[in-house]
């Protein structure tokens, strides 16, 4: 326990360092995320520190994935997102490795696309550099459709460890936020952001 301790303050301390220095050199398309709190660390490094009640698939407390994993569940009153592998799952990985969902002995069928619908989870590519490459060190993002809106190519979603948006619940001591997300073209624009959607994910 003392070692694993250990572990967990030199990750966010070097997540802080990497927030610090990196800050500055931003791309515009990347003006306003909070990088404080965005996807510090992979589904490999989470793997020590998993087994919170509210995600059912054991992601990391706090993480976007540990969220949306018990959201999904609570809103679709306890189906459960299933992954084709129990590695490299992070947030970008979701619409590669997310095959399907089961409920006890029932099983469904995964559905992908680009026009998402309340009840569908929301995933974001990583971001990249000004020089076009990915980000070191960026996960991604997914969030939960909570609402789709009038307006076209717009949603309501719920997300963590993205600081965007009102804070509506706390779970298990983690704030929880709601934000209005915009579509145009292939990319989403998420509190002043825009960043890139690889598509939604639902239930068939």
């Amino acid at each position: 326990m003392k070692r694993l301790g250990l572990s967990i303050l030199g990750i966010l301390f070097l997540c802080g360092l990497a927030f610090q220095a990196g800050a500055s050199e931003l791309p515009a398309a990347l003006e306003g995320i909070n990088l404080s709190s965005a996807h510090c660390i992979s589904d490999a490094e989470a793997m020590n520190i998993r087994g919170e009640a509210w995600s059912p698939n054991g992601f990391s407390r706090g993480q976007c994935t540990w969220y949306v994993d018990g959201r999904y569940k609570e809103w679709s009153k306890g189906w459960t997102i299933h992954f084709s592998k129990n590695s490299g799952r992070d947030a970008y990985n979701w619409y590669s490795l997310v095959d399907g969902f089961t409920n006890g002995s029932k099983k469904a069928k995964v559905g992908k696309g680009q026009e998402g619908h309340a009840g569908d989870i929301m995933v974001i590519n990583r971001w990249k550099d000004k020089d076009g490459r990915y980000r070191s060190g960026a996960y991604g993002h997914v969030a939960f459709v909570e609402q789709m809106l009038k307006k076209s190519n717009q949603w309501k979603i719920s997300h963590a460890h993205w600081a965007t948006g009102s804070a509506t619940r706390n779970i298990e001591g983690k704030k929880i936020y709601q934000a209005i997300v915009s579509k145009s073209g292939s990319n989403v624009a998420i509190g002043g952001a825009k960043v890139t959607l690889r598509g939604f994910i639902y239930r068939k």
